[in-house]
């Protein structure tokens, strides 16, 4: 799935640049590493967060 609607909200509020930046280097992960590891990668990346919160 393309970078731009996969794109965290926290970087819809961001310039443009960032956006471009997330979306380039998504979609670079995607092509060299497949869809399922990426979507795992954030999926730890966000239990992390949630679990640093804390």
């Amino acid at each position: 799935m393309p970078g731009r609607q996969e794109m965290p909200s926290t970087l819809e509020w961001s310039p443009e640049e960032a956006q471009r930046t997330w979306t380039k280097a998504h979609d670079a992960a995607v092509q060299e590493y497949g869809e399922a590891l990426v979507e795992a990668i954030k999926r730890e990346n966000r239990r992390e967060t949630a679990k640093a919160r804390r």
